[in-house]
């Protein structure tokens, strides 16, 4: 950790240089750009869009890069502050309001076009028909309709046949009235209507065709699981909310706010989606919550995973009304968007933690309430009521140490025994010793400013997906740019889960933490492994991970692929212990020591490995020490199955005879065995 740290902390101030250096706004113009005094004689000469044609023209450019603005800009001040004539000033104000326009700065350059009109000083009949022009565009880019009316009227006592050119061009803009007969409104009604009940009905099915393919008595935790991380329900509620924006549908009830209106489509649409995967979870988990308590913790969690994101979101929001409000900021200092972008991204994260308890519904507690070992945590501690929930869970939050905190939920609390919340505190309290949140900060902070380096690097695009949004091109960018992110923060998250496993299991014990494991995943219904072709939800690994990485560390572990049939065992059971009461002990331990048989004149290592891959074939966890002095059988199915045979089985008969064939197949190393309540261990003599 402390080398990702590290490398986390260095890159930080490196990505800033790039920028600053990348963004530093010069002032030589890029080659082919034309002088002061060029671009003066365009100035009177050409209209404004004809100058542009003109200036991309010279540089073989199909568009102004951000040094090439820059130089424009620059030349547009230098020709202002020449002492002539009020004529070069009027045609220099008219194309800053025409850049202004085309770069989406329509206030500013709206502003411009009236003092202008307003000023007492004639206008040649040319600037008089070009801020016509202007004004006319923008007022219709608005929605004044009425005031681009009047901006043409005034053009066409100007120049008739431009007011005629841009009378068409603004009808083409327009959209044409929509036609509200009653067929039509009823129409798009009904459409509604079907499009927001759709994905409660799919969902509906979706419950039904699950309980009749997995029936009460079967194994039900990895199939519910797997139905319950499906993201059908949101993809079918996106996809109506976009019909409705795509089709018009408010618009065509007389409703207008399109954008608004999909947002709350896909809000109800959402939620009625989930009423029967709240009726399923009832069903199956037997959870007591309500429906509203249900509704209100599924939200909940959807926003405690979009807070990440929210943070550059803010930034984009605030950093929008900046470029609206300082019209070419980020061109003459492409440099500052893109510091700031990391900087509010990095504010925004760092306040986050103080608000999430109470956008979480979180109640602080006091650390007298909790088990004597977890008290001196320097952390502040948290309830979380999921009332009739039965998730017994706890989350770590606070990238720095003054805001580190842990949360439990109710169920965890009330229902887990000391030792148990003692175990899940020590994982959380690793993720905020070994710093895990504080590198999930440096990591999104590195990657804000990588966007940075973009932003410096290409101030024009940057400014204009400030200000109008991103294309369709860009809008396929950031979604694979959000996916490959969530595939970074998933693997690191399922590397910090499998070291806060690693110090909790030092703290507490390993098979103690494992029970914990075990226990915990039981309660919350939980898979122990997942199913073949699936992936572990999140950055949680699956149990049978987890029991992995943590055996891993003492040793080779093997493990079984599946449940031994319990029939088979008890039969084979019976068979030997019918042996030993006919033929004697020795000969039902030798029928044993076959059954492992390990290679002769192998190692001991190899031995142990050969015996203990065996036990795995009949459903045993074991584990054997890289140097070779022990091989530990940690659950025993053998021994479990045994305890609930009818008629019973002697255990004490069956381990005997197992741990006797054991140390036979393993002669003539000597061995001692020793039971525990779950398995045994062959240790060697010391």
């Amino acid at each position: 950790m402390a080398r990702m740290r590290n490398t986390l902390l260095i890159l930080m101030p490196v990505l800033a240089l790039f920028i600053v250096v990348a963004g530093w706004g010069g002032t030589v113009p890029p080659a082919g750009f034309p002088t002061a005094d060029q671009l003066d004689a365009l100035l009177q000469q050409k209209r404004p869009a004809e100058i542009h044609d003109t200036l991309t023209g010279l540089l073989h450019t199909p568009t102004l890069s951000g040094d090439a603005l820059r130089a424009l800009l620059n030349a547009l001040d230098e020709i202002e502050r020449r002492p002539d004539t009020q004529r070069r000033r009027e045609a220099v104000e008219t194309y800053r309001a025409w850049l202004l326009a085309v770069h989406g700065h329509d206030s500013t350059a709206l502003a411009i076009v009236r003092r202008l009109a307003s000023d007492p000083v004639p206008l040649s009949t040319a600037l008089q028909a070009d801020l016509a022009m202007l004004e006319a565009t923008i007022e219709q880019r608005a929605g004044n309709a009425s005031a681009a009316a009047a901006a043409v009227a005034r053009l066409s006592g100007i120049d008739p046949v431009a007011a005629q050119q841009l009378q068409e061009r603004l009808a083409d803009l327009t959209p044409a009235p929509t036609k509200r007969s009653t067929s039509t409104w009823l129409l798009a009604l009904v459409l509604w209507l079907a499009l927001l009940v759709t994905p409660a009905l799919v969902m509906e099915r979706e419950r039904r065709l699950w309980l009749a393919r997995f029936p009460a008595g079967q194994d039900r935790a990895a199939p519910y699981n797997a139905l319950r991380r499906s993201p059908l329900s949101v993809l079918l509620a996106t996809a109506g909310g976009m019909l409705v924006l795509t089709l018009g549908l408010p618009r065509r009830l007389g409703i207008g706010h399109d954008l608004a209106c999909a947002i709350v489509h896909w809000l109800v649409s959402y939620t009625l989606a989930l009423i029967p995967v709240h009726k399923l979870d009832r069903e199956v988990r037997n959870a007591l919550w309500p429906l509203d308590g249900f509704l209100s913790a599924i939200f909940r969690l959807h926003l405690l995973r979009a807070l990440p994101y929210a943070a550059p979101l803010a930034a984009v929001l605030v950093l929008r009304r900046m470029a609206i409000a300082l019209p070419w900021w980020g061109i003459h200092a492409p440099w500052a968007p893109a510091l700031a972008f990391a900087a509010l991204s990095a504010a925004v994260l760092l306040v986050m933690p103080l608000t999430l308890p109470a956008l979480m519904g979180m109640r602080r507690i006091q650390a007298e309430t909790l088990p004597r070992r977890i008290r001196d945590l320097p952390v502040t501690f948290y309830r979380w009521n999921l009332f009739g929930s039965g998730i017994a869970n706890a989350v770590s939050f606070g990238y720095l140490r003054s805001t580190h905190a842990v949360a439990f939920t109710g169920d965890l609390l009330d229902q887990s025994p000391a030792d148990d919340l003692v175990a899940v505190t020590t994982h959380e309290e690793a993720h905020l010793v070994r710093e895990h949140l504080f590198l999930y900060f440096l990591a999104m902070v590195n990657l804000a400013l990588l966007v940075g380096c973009w932003a410096a690097l290409h101030p024009v695009t940057a400014e204009r997906l400030l200000i109008f949004g991103p294309t369709v091109m860009q809008g396929v960018v950031l979604i694979l740019l959000w996916i490959l992110a969530n595939r970074l923060f998933a693997a690191m998250g399922r590397r910090f889960e499998f070291e806060a496993d690693a110090f909790a299991a030092e703290r507490t014990g390993r098979e103690a933490y494992i029970a914990v494991l075990n226990r915990l995943t039981r309660a919350n219904f939980m898979p122990v492994r997942v199913r073949e072709g699936e992936e572990a939800s999140g950055i949680h690994p699956s149990l049978a991970e987890r029991r992995r990485a943590l055996r891993s560390r003492d040793g080779t572990v093997f493990e079984p692929h599946g449940p031994p049939p319990a029939e088979l065992i008890l039969s084979l059971w019976r068979s030997r212990l019918a042996l030993e009461w006919s033929r004697g002990e020795t000969e039902a331990i030798h029928l044993c020591a076959l059954d492992d048989d390990p290679p002769d004149g192998a190692s001991l290592v190899t031995r142990l490995q050969c015996v203990a891959r065996r036990q795995a074939a009949f459903g045993a966890e074991c584990l054997v020490p890289p140097d070779g002095t022990a091989l530990e059988v940690i659950d025993c199915a053998q021994k479990a199955i045994v305890k609930t045979a009818e008629p019973p089985i002697p255990s004490d008969r069956v381990c005997a005879l197992c741990s006797g064939g054991m140390r036979e197949a393993l002669t003539p190393d000597p061995l001692t065995w020793s039971g525990t309540p779950t398995g045994c261990r062959l240790s060697r003599n010391a």
